[in-house]
């Protein structure tokens, strides 16, 4: 039900709180090399951390599911936000 969604989601500063924790978390585990790698296959912009998807994994596995989260993520615009 709609009353339970709205109860199970949580606010907007702790989600604000998530995405900026998981953009910090990305940001650290960038490398040039996997960028330079992402550019040879045709991914190339502005807004990628050069986190291969094997590092991304276990972040993936902790954050679990959420739909709310994924929101936020593909709206930052960075490549590995939105396919985590």
């Amino acid at each position: 039900s709609m009353a339970a969604r709205a109860s199970s989601s949580t606010s907007s500063s702790d989600q604000a709180a998530r995405v900026a924790a998981v953009l910090t978390w990305l940001s650290r585990r960038g490398r040039a090399r996997d960028r330079a790698g992402m550019a040879r296959v045709g991914i190339i912009s502005p807004h990628v951390f050069g986190v291969s998807m094997a590092t991304m994994r276990p972040l993936a596995r902790r954050l679990g599911r959420d739909q709310a989260l994924a929101d936020a993520l593909w709206q930052t615009g960075w490549l590995e936000a939105r396919l985590l």
